[in-house]
């Protein structure tokens, strides 16, 4: 029905009330229809409130109806809205994970003196292979000239004959070397442990203090729906 336009006429059929323009529309023709005038009997006006009724109930149904299927569609969207911004707090957090991490190894590198361990370490790989090296050269020698013809001392005590060739000055000299570098290193007893304090949100969601995700709301205003 035309809200602008008073009844004029019952639609039977469809339990419509029609005015003039829903006449001239046409849109119930052949139903059966009856004059609102002319339903003047006691039976007419309890029909009529009847039917009054049903429409208010119907369109307030469908109002109803509207509220509950809409809050559901909020309902749907809040909860997409949540994992939009879970998502989007993955991200933000890999990526301040990513710099801090960085950042983490510039500051215990500084606070250990990180430069100056792998000093040493290298320092200290090059003398014990300088050693290796050394050692298994001098065996090699010691069993060449184990081979050769022995020579009495004085003291009737039997010498290998040295190795010509042999410059035992180099080794000597690697040798100093190496005793000055192993006794001015230091022994290094310290035992490094880093550790990591979250930031304070970081460590209330971890911990279990923080047990908001977020919070939600639900505004229903009022407007102006229903069935025609």
């Amino acid at each position: 029905m035309h809200h602008s336009t008073a009844a004029q006429v019952l639609c039977r059929d469809h339990k419509h009330f029609l005015c003039t323009e829903c006449l001239i529309e046409n849109k119930h023709a052949g139903c059966s229809l009856r004059q609102l005038r002319d339903m003047t009997s006691k039976a007419d006006a309890v029909l009529l409130d009847f039917l009054v009724l049903e429409h208010l109930g119907c369109r307030k149904m469908y109002n109803w109806f509207m509220l509950r299927d809409r809050i559901e569609i909020e309902k749907n969207n809040v909860a997409s809205h949540m994992e939009f911004a879970l998502n989007k707090i993955e991200k933000r957090l890999e990526v301040m994970l990513k710099k801090e991490a960085e950042c983490m190894a510039d500051d215990i590198g500084r606070a250990a003196s990180l430069s100056t361990v792998l000093s040493e370490t290298i320092t200290l790989e090059n003398t014990m292979e300088l050693l290796t090296s050394n050692i298994r050269e001098l065996l090699e020698l010691e069993k060449a000239a184990s081979t050769h013809r022995s020579v009495r001392n004085d003291d009737g005590a039997k010498t290998p004959r040295r190795i010509k060739g042999v410059d035992f000055e180099v080794f000597i000299e690697s040798k100093r070397q190496a005793k000055e570098i192993l006794t001015h290193m230091k022994d290094e007893t310290r035992r490094p442990v880093a550790h990591l304090e979250l930031a304070g949100a970081l460590k209330d969601i971890c911990t279990g203090r923080r047990k908001i995700f977020g919070k939600s709301s639900l505004d229903v205003k009022p407007v102006a729906i229903g069935p025609n």
